[in-house]
Formats: C-alpha cells, sequence, structure tokens
C-alpha cells in the first residue's frame, strides 16, 4: 500500500491483508493451485532472505578478509563478487559499500585469481 500524500510505502501485515470470497466471479486458478503458488513464494522469499554467511565461511572463502585494512576510517575491506564482478572480484572499503562513493576516497583493489 501506498500513501498518497507521500507516496510512501507502508507494509501491511499479512493477518491485516484483506480477501473476499465471492461466487460472482469465477476464479482464474484453483484454491488448491492458488495454495501451491504461495507455498512456492514463501519458500522462496524465505531461502532468499536467509541467505547469510556465518562470519568464519567468508573469512574461509575469502581470503584477505580482516587483513585488508582503510587507511582513512580503519575499516576492513570487503570482497565485491557477485553475479558479474565473479571473474573480477574487486576489495573496497566496508563504509564505501554500504554508504556509497561519496564516503570513502581508498582505492579500489582487484584481484587476481
Amino acid at each position: 500500500m501506498e500513501s498518497y500524500k507521500t507516496h510512501e510505502k507502508i507494509k501491511v501485515p499479512k493477518e491485516e491483508h484483506i480477501i473476499y470470497k465471492t461466487d460472482l466471479i469465477e476464479p482464474i486458478v484453483s484454491e488448491e493451485l492458488w495454495d501451491k503458488a504461495n507455498l512456492i513464494y514463501e519458500k522462496k522469499h524465505k531461502a532468499r532472505n536467509t541467505y547469510i554467511m556465518s562470519s568464519q565461511t567468508m573469512i574461509d572463502k575469502s581470503r584477505y578478509t580482516y587483513k585488508i585494512y582503510c587507511g582513512e576510517h580503519n575499516e576492513i575491506f570487503v570482497r565485491c563478487a557477485r553475479s558479474n564482478r565473479r571473474s573480477n572480484p574487486t576489495w573496497v572499503c566496508k563504509r564505501y559499500k554500504n554508504e556509497g562513493v561519496l564516503t570513502c576516497e581508498s582505492l579500489i583493489i582487484r584481484e587476481k585469481n
């Protein structure tokens, strides 16, 4: 739902969703298919939100974690290797990654495989 004045999105809890079941309009899909689709959606949604590596796993996978520090902020450098960077991973200041380009002037380090 969106506020008409501020255009700010307001998340309504699932328990407060209002769903009317009526015989006036023929359903597009069966109730069984609807329930299956919602179960799949919930499963994928939860899986996407729970994919967070433990600190030890991250250290094991990234050989330079906690070894490179930003001279400007004394923050650790973190590895950036998402799908578009898989073949060309880089290391950046944690503050740079979280808050943006204007917050840190440290160089970006390219990792060679």
